[in-house]
């Protein structure tokens, strides 16, 4: 598994983890006040979008991680 990384990935993943983290930071009060249901159904929905992105994209990591 041959896997291209050149800077512009590497700062995309560190902007983006702090991102993420400000996002759950600050909405955890919305996050924690939906029903169990809502929650799983966000949850299958995003990995739907994923695996979906992952079918469409040819080149990428995603590519490698749907390779199966």
């Amino acid at each position: 598994m041959e896997l291209d990384w050149d800077g512009s990935k590497i700062l995309y993943v560190v902007g983006g983890f702090p991102g993420i983290i400000s996002i759950i930071y600050f909405g955890q009060e919305l996050i924690f006040n939906l029903s169990t249901a809502v929650k799983a159904f966000i949850l299958f929905s995003t990995i739907a979008v994923f695996i979906k992105a992952a079918e469409y994209i040819q080149t990428g990591s995603l590519k490698t991680v749907h390779t199966f």
